[in-house]
């Protein structure tokens, strides 16, 4: 599978972020599969079809080597099986007619190849004979004569197999009979109908305690290939019941079993294709099949599923659009609140995953999730199988939108909500022999056993579970907006009644409690973080006043080390960050006369200034030093605001090269545009004094979000995203999860409320599509790029949107340390300097990975400016100038080296 965690087959539809490689070439490449596989019955089919193609486990270091892959893909020569080690190890299926050439690229550069399966034809030949489509019915013939309560040896009895992957027919023959032989407990039940017709099955054996406390939901086969799925389920089923009287719990719980969730493409995979993955839908089409395990109704449509019908993970037309997936939502919403657990058995990798799968995102209790999954997984051990890793779906592997175990869990509330990926870890991949059907189904009922045993009183407890955190902090955000658009529009009124008494508080978690505690005061909506370092385990968050003592009791309770870094945050916004005057005086001044521009015009560095002070001060350099000096109005916000550039010339022309900055494209970060304000100060005031200023030629973007910074100054002082669509209950997008390279990913949401909107699509936004055309005209002179933020004092380089370094990390590294070191020289503070989402977060579709990927620019980097939290966002005006030193001291040394060859 990899339904949920790693998803192992995204195949054509996701390659290495689903939102910005759309494959339609591997949809031809599939296409062709298909044709091959419906011209010959499955024996001769796969012989042909993968006579000589070879299973590799590619070992990926740098991201020419993922680009490598993804072309691979894209040009239909291998087919990707699995994802591990967040993508940097992949699992790919090379046909034989392009082993040769794919070998060959494989080691220009450079990439460590290890060959898992020699001969995939010969290995669905001899490690997985296919059983007889026709059997004797003598062979399972029942004995009429023993008594119904008789015990006796079912699978004798039936003459059913585990040393080899049975067909549909035996499967439900097996279902059949234990309902007949065991009418007590065991019952039978058709649950749908497929497209082809074929009756989905179910087994329900029920516990002795009427009516049922505790109900327990197991699924397999969702996808067609993985045959181990419903080989170990079927295997559980015989242990239940055979062996009834042998486990205690049993009885205790009423079991819903459905050994084959997707009975056409099991049976299509047995006689066509071994490798089917989708169910049947519109089996005669070119592109036929719906990924079931996208197709569920939760967060249906997001990340890691596909709309192109021919993509191995197509979602369907809408959500719940396939009769599979209707019929597993009818079985746990008709279950109600007695179910419990859901575990739905997939294949490769040793993995029981949690949701979300949607997104890097944990659910409210995740560490009740974790604990429970440990539990199964050092079952499975003391059993004797392998080790199986524990851990969120999409933080640990990669994220699926509309899977199974995700609609359990947040559609029908069962908290105990799993995807186990049986074995292996590769070596056989889908092709795992016949001789670990037994072994494997050991590992699957230990699991079982493990939940029911350790749930019998735990699961009894569960209560129905509220929505996912994310959504709550949605209704939070949008509760803050309220209030604030309530109290006043005046901006000192609203964050004085707002914030009246609110604090900010620097948490250090030590444990998955403790975070899993930060995780529900977040969607209790009593905290806000405002930012999170050293990998989540130190956070600031901002606490309402009204929830304060609540919150100060419950984190001593949990002894969460809690320093408080703002202890009024009215008080600071109104102290330490005075309001200016829109109005300004602007002094004559004599034609090539050598003045300070700030005493001409006015401008002040003790205050942060508003949109028309920056804008006059612009316009005035431009009319005062028009021999290097441009202003340029590079686009229009939806409510009509300009967006302007500052474009300082260099002497040499054609210019050869370019530096592009820009700043305050969060609303809040008011230290950004006052920095970069400086900057423009330094490099046209003190232009002589600098000789590489003449050597460059800079686009400096002041406020690349001006209505979201003017809404921050008159309306709420921590607003953030832009303002699109103000009327609206959850108004704006974060213009920085907004552009165009691997957008939507991980750490970008979906959800309007969020403050990580991620807008309708990429570049939907004037402000993301002004700077993306600022960099595409500039074209190959743009050099560097640097986007200033706050706060943390970091300079770090892409990637972002996983935490996976360039091909030339290196001489990004070298580049951020120089920056450091330069401001550490000019008297500033230390700065860590790293990779992005290693050194803070992931972050899909944002600007300096898009400035790096998407318009070539090879030093690209966001920098944080102060503080490390003391202040936060609310950073003294005080700090204004020693904050704007550090900026310039950052792009002087960054001008130095550009002009040195770098």
């Amino acid at each position: 599978m990899l339904g949920v965690g790693m998803r192992s087959e995204r195949a054509a539809g996701e390659s290495f972020s689903s939102a910005f490689h759309r494959m339609d070439e591997m949809c031809n490449f599939l296409v062709i599969l298909f044709a091959i596989a419906a011209a010959s019955a499955a024996q001769n089919s796969d012989q042909t079809q993968y006579q000589g193609a070879q299973v590799l486990k590619l070992e990926l270091k740098t991201d020419a080597q993922k680009s490598l892959i993804r072309k691979l893909q894209s040009d239909g020569k291998i087919e990707i099986w699995k994802r591990l080690s967040h993508g940097m190890v992949v699992d790919a299926l090379v046909i034989s007619s392009a082993l040769t050439a794919v070998k060959d690229q494989l080691a220009k550069e450079n990439v460590e190849v290890q060959v898992m399966i020699a001969d995939v034809a010969k290995t669905i030949k001899t490690h997985n004979p296919p059983a007889e489509v026709k059997q004797e019915a003598a062979k399972r013939k029942q004995s009429s004569h023993r008594k119904p309560a008789a015990a006796i040896k079912i699978a004798g009895t039936y003459s059913l197999p585990f040393t080899k992957y049975n067909r549909l027919s035996v499967i439900y023959g097996y279902l059949d009979f234990l309902a007949k032989k065991y009418p007590t407990f065991c019952t039978v039940q058709r649950i749908g109908i497929t497209g082809l017709g074929n009756a989905i099955k179910m087994l329900k054996i029920t516990g002795s305690v009427k009516p049922a406390k505790l109900s327990f939901v197991i699924e397999g086969g969702i996808h067609a290939r993985e045959w181990i799925s419903p080989a170990a389920v079927t295997y559980v089923i015989k242990e239940l019941v055979e062996n009834r009287a042998v486990h205690a719990f049993a009885p205790k719980l009423d079991y819903y079993i459905i050994p084959v969730m997707n009975p056409d493409g099991y049976e299509f995979s047995h006689t066509k294709s071994r490798l089917w993955r989708k169910n049947r839908r519109d089996a005669m089409s070119k592109c036929p099949g719906v990924d079931l395990n996208r197709n569920f109704g939760y967060m249906w449509g997001g990340l890691g599923a596909s709309d192109l019908l021919c993509d191995e993970t197509y979602r369907g037309k809408s959500a719940f659009s396939e009769p599979e997936s209707q019929a597993v939502r009818n079985v746990v919403t008709k279950i109600g609140n007695s179910a419990k657990a859901y575990i739905t058995f997939h294949s490769y990798g040793q993995n029981i995953l949690y949701p979300w799968g949607y997104d890097a995102i944990l659910t409210n209790d995740s560490a009740d999730l974790d604990k429970m999954g440990k539990k199964m997984a050092a079952g499975i051990t003391s059993a004797g199988g392998p080790v199986y890793t524990v851990g969120n779906s999409a933080a640990d592997m990669y994220a699926a939108a509309g899977v199974s175990d995700d609609f359990a869990k947040g559609g029908a509330n069962i908290k105990y909500s799993y995807t186990i990926e049986l074995r292996d870890q590769g070596r056989n991949g889908f092709l795992l022999p016949a001789s670990q059907i037994v072994p494997t189904g050991k590992d699957a009922f230990a699991a079982v056993k493990a939940m029911s045993e350790s749930g019998v009183s735990e699961l009894a407890n569960v209560s129905v579970l509220s929505s996912a955190w994310t959504r709550e902090m949605s209704y939070f955000l949008f509760l803050l907006l309220a209030i604030a658009a309530a109290s006043s529009t005046a901006a000192e009124s609203s964050d004085q009644t707002l914030y009246q008494g609110a604090q900010v508080l620097k948490l250090k978690l030590k444990t998955d409690a403790q975070k899993t505690l930060i995780g529900n005061l977040q969607s209790e909506g009593k905290i806000e973080i405002w930012k999170r370092f050293s990998n989540g385990m130190v956070v600031d968050a901002l606490v309402i006043s009204s929830a304060l003592t609540a919150v100060k009791d419950q984190l001593r309770k949990a002894k969460v080390e809690v320093q408080v870094m703002i202890a009024d945050v009215a008080k600071t916004i109104k102290t330490h960050n005075p309001t200016s005057d829109v109005k300004r005086k602007q002094t004559p001044m004599k034609k090539g006369a050598k003045i300070k521009i700030a005493e001409i015009y006015n401008l002040t560095f003790t205050q942060y200034n508003r949109l028309s002070v920056i804008y006059g001060y612009l316009d005035f350099l431009a009319r005062n030093y028009p021999a290097f000096c441009t202003v340029q109005s590079i686009g229009t916000t939806v409510l009509g605001t300009e967006i302007k550039m500052l474009k300082i010339a260099g002497s040499v022309q054609p210019a050869n090269l370019s530096l592009v900055i820009d700043g305050g494209i969060h609303a809040r970060e008011w230290i950004s545009p006052a920095a970069v304000t400086y900057v423009i100060k330094e490099l046209v005031e003190n232009r002589t004094l600098y000789e590489f200023a003449t050597k460059l030629d800079y686009y400096i973007i002041p406020v690349a979000n001006p209505d979201g910074y003017e809404f921050s100054h008159t309306s709420s002082r921590f607003w953030r995203k832009n303002r699109r669509d103000p009327t609206s209950s959850c108004p704006g997008v974060d213009l920085n999860r907004n552009f165009d390279y691997m957008w939507g990913g991980l750490g970008a949401s979906s959800a309007l409320c969020s403050e990580t909107y991620k807008g309708k699509s990429a570049f939907s936004e004037p402000e993301s599509q002004a700077i993306r055309d600022v960099m595409t005209t500039i074209g190959t002179s743009a050099k560097a790029y640097i986007a200033f933020h706050s706060y943390g004092q970091q300079i770090i380089y892409p990637w972002s949107y996983k935490a996976l370094l360039t091909n030339d990390s290196a001489d990004l590294d070298k580049m951020g340390k120089k920056m450091a070191a330069a401001i550490t020289s000019a008297g500033g503070p230390a700065y860590t300097v790293g990779n992005a989402a290693i050194v803070v977060y992931l972050a899909s579709g944002v600007s300096d990975d898009f400035a790096k990927g998407g318009a070539n620019i090879k030093y690209s980097y966001t920098i944080e400016l102060r503080d490390k939290g003391a202040s936060g966002f609310l950073l003294p005006a005080s700090q204004i100038v020693p904050t704007g030193k550090d900026a310039f001291a950052a792009v002087q040394a960054m001008s130095l080296e550009l002009i040195a060859g770098a």
